[in-house]
C-alpha cells in the first residue's frame, strides 16, 4: 500500500511539473529575469506539494469506519488498592421491548452471557467462586438461565463466536446460583460488582433478573 501510494505521488508530480518543463524547454533560462526564474523554480515545487496533500486527502477520506455496533463491547474492572482483580470483557445487547430470559435467551440452554464473542474473564490471581477454588487465567464465561437457577461456567475455551462451538470438556468450573429480582427495569445487559464482608459478587444483570458469583481473594 505505502509502496503503491509513493508511485502515485511520484507521478503526480511529474503530470503536474510537465506543464513548466516544456514552458522553460521553450524560453532560455539566461534570459529571464533572476526573480522570473525564482518565481518558475518554487512554483514548480508548490504545485508538487499541493498534488502530494491533495493525494493524501484523498487516502484519508477513503478510509470507512463501521458504525457503532447495536450491542456495544464494554468492560468491567475490579481493583483492591488500585491493583485489578478481574476484568470482564463483554456485549451489551438491549431488551428493546422483547422478552429476554425463557424467549430471546432461551431457558436451559448455553449462552454467551452477553451479545457477540463470548463474554471473557480475567482472574490476576487464584480466587474461590462460591466456595470452589479458580485458577489465575482467562476464561469464557458461559451461563445456563433457568427459571429457579443458573449455571455460570468457566471456561478455558476462550476467543470465540457466541457459544455455538461451546464444549463441556473443557469448563474450568461449574456452579449453580439462584437469580433474584432487580429493583428497576434493566434495559442493558449489564456487569458490575459489589463489594461484601469478605469479598466481591460479580452481578449480572438484564431485564429483571440479576445473578450475583461470589468471589473471594
Amino acid at each position: 500500500m505505502m509502496r503503491l501510494r509513493s508511485e502515485a505521488v511520484s507521478f503526480l508530480n511529474k503530470i503536474l511539473q510537465l506543464p513548466l518543463r516544456v514552458i522553460l524547454k521553450y524560453i532560455p533560462i539566461h534570459h529571464l529575469s533572476k526573480s522570473t526564474n525564482y518565481m518558475f523554480k518554487h512554483l514548480s515545487r508548490l504545485i508538487g506539494l499541493m498534488g502530494l496533500l491533495a493525494l493524501m486527502g484523498f487516502s484519508a477520506e477513503a478510509q470507512t469506519f463501521p458504525r457503532m455496533d447495536k450491542s456495544p463491547v464494554d468492560i468491567a474492572i475490579y481493583r483492591i488498592d488500585g491493583a485489578p482483580h478481574l476484568k470482564v470483557v463483554y456485549g451489551r445487547p438491549a431488551k428493546k421491548g422483547r422478552d429476554i430470559f425463557g424467549g430471546l435467551v432461551p431457558f436451559d440452554k448455553v449462552w454467551r452471557t452477553g451479545a457477540n464473542e463470548a463474554t471473557e474473564i480475567k482472574l490476576y490471581e487464584e480466587a474461590t467462586v462460591a466456595g470452589e477454588r479458580l485458577e489465575a487465567g482467562t476464561y469464557s464465561l458461559f451461563s445456563i438461565p433457568g427459571p429457579s437457577s443458573w449455571t455460570i461456567i468457566f471456561s478455558h475455551q476462550t476467543d470465540i463466536w457466541g457459544a455455538y462451538q461451546y464444549d463441556e470438556a473443557q469448563d474450568a468450573l461449574r456452579i449453580d446460583l439462584e437469580p433474584g429480582a432487580s429493583e428497576n427495569l434493566i434495559e442493558y445487559f449489564g456487569i458490575t460488582f459489589q463489594e461484601v464482608d469478605g469479598g466481591v459478587h460479580l452481578v449480572l444483570g438484564w431485564d429483571g433478573t440479576v445473578v450475583e458469583i461470589p468471589f473471594e481473594f
